[in-house]
């Protein structure tokens, strides 16, 4: 009885971790219940098949103006890109072109959350924008979940420019944080490690983060920002996680915009 009940846990521990590591990583929201039309915005609804055949929903957000940058918009951990709206309009108005991912599993996106799939997703619309859009000059913008999502697509295409808003260095470093007294590093098969990463970037960096930031550290997006050895700038933002972009006021829309004309040949 005893050997039957290890064997059983042994199979179902792994199981369980799995389970627990997905449902704190992952928040994803099927319905969508916004549309760019909510903001007035001129937009098409495309496909874009990822590299395993994942069917991946995005919005091409059109700004005024002949071929404008266009920002491959990567998102947080919760929701889908209709929550993500508000934002991805305030770089439209400053004339941006802006294709917006939504992730496999999350909205009308086939399939399910992982970190591989993730990257595939951002590879796949970093491609499209380039040969199905035309697009000559492409900026890789992440925000939270996202920033590790946009590091790792800027060290696998000739990204123009990389934009971190409330990055993290790592999914066992934000794990250590709020877990401490679990072995994360052993656990985690999540790992996001955009600091392993940050130093191979050959493109401009921005990062945007505040110091009221309760989810992800601010010393992170110091860290990033510091190891990075390529043309750089930091915005620092107020208020929280989900809203230093709009409590800040125009420090973001400032800050993007500055660095993007001070990079962007």
């Amino acid at each position: 009885m005893l050997g039957v009940l290890l064997c059983l846990s042994a199979v179902a521990l792994p199981v369980f971790l799995r389970w627990f590591e997905y449902s704190c990583l992952y928040f994803p929201d099927r319905n969508v219940t916004r549309s760019p039309d909510s903001l007035g915005l001129q937009w098409d609804s495309r496909s874009v098949i990822a590299e395993d055949g994942t069917h991946i929903r995005a919005w091409h957000l059109k700004a005024r103006g002949q071929k404008p940058p266009l920002v491959i918009y990567l998102h947080g951990n919760g929701g889908n890109i209709g929550d993500y709206l508000d934002e991805a309009s305030v770089l439209v108005h400053m004339g941006l072109d802006v294709l917006m991912v939504e992730y496999r599993g999350y909205g009308e996106s086939g399939g399910s959350p992982s970190e591989k799939g993730f990257y595939m997703d951002a590879r796949a619309a970093y491609d499209f924008a380039v040969g199905e859009l035309g697009a000559s000059r492409v900026v890789a913008f992440g925000r939270s979940l996202g920033t590790a999502v946009a590091a790792d697509l800027a060290v696998n295409r000739p990204v123009a420019a990389l934009i971190l808003e409330s990055p993290f260095t790592s999914g066992v470093e934000i794990g250590k944080e709020k877990f401490p007294w679990l072995p994360v590093r052993l656990i985690m098969t999540q790992k996001y490690d955009t600091f392993s990463k940050i130093s191979r970037l050959k493109c401009p960096l921005l990062v945007l983060h505040s110091p009221d930031d309760e989810i992800v550290p601010f010393r992170m997006g110091r860290r990033l920002f510091e190891t990075a050895a390529v043309p750089k700038a930091f915005v620092e933002l107020r208020g929280g996680h989900n809203d230093g972009w709009s409590a800040s006021g125009g420090a973001f829309s400032e800050g993007v915009s500055s660095f993007l004309k001070a990079n962007l040949k």
